[in-house]
């Protein structure tokens, strides 16, 4: 954890006259770290959000250093009023509304473009006009201040200086912040009304992209400010080994605070839920891709790097010229009859340019490109047949795969821990194509730490051991270099942006929690104890969870009346004769002792199920009516009368 921040007054946290509040934020998190704030030891994720709070708040105190006097008091002189005020930014815009980010580099710019120290009050919630940006976006540019690197940017170690403030706050500031930038940024906004980042490494922007419009207008998520009253929380914990420094929780209300929060927030945003046909269509084409090029692939590729790694590249530091002497090394090499299915583009290595050409990738990925889009197959495979974590994934040792009669998968919990180490989870099973791409990634990895003499154990250890473009090097592995090839392969794929222009490139999150909310819709309640222990929850509450947040607004009882009713309506799925169905009819009449059954319109069927739950009216039993030597049967049924 890097303590070397700078703060609003220009000082680094380090420096000698911050002793006090470095000494608090540093002693609050070790004593957070070893178990001192409850019974438990936190997570690692947590523990570093967690530091990443402490920061936050230590510039927030010195913004008001006046009234705080962070710099011989640390966090004590925080008190309810002086949290209302807090929280009730981070309601209303996280960090970036908190630090007063938007607000401070307006004053910046408008001071240093109209040479005034009178600044206008305007909304900054609104776009501002021409007679504005004009003159701003002149002063920028006398100032050298756009990044010709980013698209015309304006660059982020400019604003850095302008104001004192971390690049790594920049970096994770809010939509709000990044769409008041992009007022003033001319070169960057030819994406029309999406709030676009500076590079393009996909060919379209992704799903989530929201309009610079939205980006203005829309409250933040309470998230922030949910999790910054749990942080309290722990701080106020720990105030009895630190009364000197810390917050005194004797007049702290943090329910009141999360209240406050609340009223300028909005819900918390979610994952979103991937459509069928879009999810369906990424896992048929992974499938497709282990299925019938992955083994050939693999071995071709470690056959190709091997035959270029056994000489040395003549103008080694020239990178044209290095390119081309490795084509020609590729292009002798015999390229197996099945991957010629993919492209004729094995005989080349890809150019390190920007200007890429997303359909030849498509039509004739070269040796390279091809590993990328296997690589992003199999991350699909796995994170929907057995639905994991980021962490979880990227951190497979290479011996997760077990096998007992059938494949097991073995990690680790990324939100479980034993002290200070995730814990392992029991092995879960697998399909066996799921098995086979990690065989493949197993034997790509092998290969890859032979040729790269590989010394490191962490790395000798991990299933994904994966390429550099630049031949003798790897790549270091973590979370998002796994969504980086998850991009390439949804590129590959191809699916039809939608009307803003978006395409929807997924990520293992949400391939986790597609695969859940499919297994409960085809089961129910029948399957929640199972895909709970297959997600690794600890418990089914947190798949609950799921569910009340992708269909908000639904009781426990309207899900049950639609669940039903889509059984009856469809009559229970049965696609047998009339004959067929008739017999199963008269089965069903004499298990319930009825005399006949009527079939109406799931409109009436649903609104009379939910009426009669509501008012606790019935109970469901699971009842089997089965034909002779078929498996077809009603499993659904309802009986009158209290539940118990």
């Amino acid at each position: 954890m890097n303590w070397k921040i700078r703060l609003p007054d220009g000082s680094f946290l380090t420096d000698d006259s911050n002793s006090v509040m470095l000494e608090t934020v540093k002693m609050t998190a070790c004593l957070y770290r070893d178990g001192f704030a409850g019974k438990r030891v936190p997570a690692l994720t947590t523990w570093i959000h967690f530091c990443f709070t402490l920061k936050s708040i230590a510039n927030w105190l010195f913004l008001h250093k006046s009234q705080l006097a962070p710099k011989h008091f640390g966090f004590a002189l925080l008190d309810q009023q002086s949290l209302r005020e807090l929280f009730t930014q981070v309601g209303r815009g996280g960090w970036t509304e908190a630090h007063c980010l938007v607000r401070r580099y307006f004053e910046c710019f408008y001071i240093g473009a109209f040479q005034t120290t009178v600044v206008p009050d305007l909304d900054l919630n609104a776009r501002l006009g021409n007679d504005i940006v004009g003159p701003i976006c002149a002063w920028l540019a006398s100032l050298n201040a756009y990044s010709k690197r980013s698209g015309g940017r304006i660059s982020r170690s400019f604003l850095s200086d302008l104001l004192g403030v971390e690049k790594d706050t920049l970096t994770g500031a809010s939509d709000r912040f990044m769409a008041f930038l992009r007022q003033f940024e001319p070169k960057a906004c030819d994406s029309g009304d999406l709030l676009l980042s500076g590079q393009k490494r996909r060919e379209f922007p992704g799903h989530r992209t929201i309009t610079i419009e939205a980006a203005l207008q829309t409250s933040t998520s309470f998230s922030p400010a949910e999790m910054l009253a749990s942080e309290i929380e722990v701080i106020l914990r720990l105030y009895p080994h630190m009364p000197e420094q810390l917050i005194s929780p004797e007049t702290i209300n943090v329910k009141e605070l999360k209240s406050l929060a609340r009223k300028y927030s909005v819900e918390v945003k979610r994952t979103p839920f991937m459509p069928v046909e879009t999810g369906m269509k990424y896992l048929d084409t992974a499938l497709s891709w282990v299925e019938n090029y992955g083994d050939e692939l693999v071995e071709h590729f470690l056959r190709s790097m091997e035959a270029v790694l056994r000489f040395t590249a003549p103008c080694a530091d020239h990178h044209s010229a290095r390119s081309k002497w490795m084509s020609s090394i590729l292009k002798d090499i015999p390229i197996p009859e099945k991957l010629k299915e993919i492209g004729g583009g094995f005989g080349s290595l890809t150019p390190n340019t920007r200007r890429v050409s997303f359909a030849k990738r498509r039509h004739s990925p070269s040796i390279h490109e091809a590993i990328e889009v296997l690589i992003g197959a199999i991350v699909v495979i796995i994170a929907i047949l057995k639905p994991s974590r980021n962490s979880e994934i990227a951190m497979l040792r290479r011996d997760c795969l077990k096998f007992n009669g059938y494949y097991y998968l073995q990690s680790d919990l990324a939100k479980r821990t034993v002290g200070p180490f995730n814990s392992e989870a029991e092995a879960k099973p697998i399909p066996a194509i799921a098995a086979k791409a990690i065989k493949q990634l197993q034997r790509l990895s092998a290969g890859l730490i032979a040729q790269f003499d590989e010394r490191d154990d962490f790395y000798r250890d991990r299933l994904f051991v994966l390429p550099s473009f630049y031949l003798g090097e790897r790549k270091t592995i973590y979370s998002r270099i796994l969504d980086r090839y998850l991009d390439l392969f949804c590129d590959y794929v191809n699916l039809p942006p939608d009307e803003l222009g978006r395409r929807w490139y997924v990520r293992i999150h949400e391939l986790r929690k597609w695969t859940l909310l499919l297994m409960f819709w085809s089961g129910r309640e029948s399957v929640m104890d199972a895909a709970s222990d297959l997600a690794g929850h600890t418990n089914v509450e947190h798949l609950k969870a799921y569910i009340e947040l992708e269909f908000p607004g639904e009781t426990a009882e309207s899900l049950d009346a639609l669940y039903i009713g889509d059984r009856l309506r469809t009559r229970t799925g049965f696609s047998g004769s009339e004959a067929e169905f008739a017999e199963l009819y008269d089965r069903v009449l004499n298990h319930f002792k009825v005399k006949g059954l009527d079939l109406v319109s799931e409109r009436e069927l649903r609104a009379y199920l939910l009426s009669l739950q509501e008012r606790n009216l019935f109970h469901i039993e699971k009842y089997y009516a089965q034909i002779d030597g078929a498996s077809r049967k009603v499993c659904v049924a309802l009986r009158k009368g209290k539940r118990k």
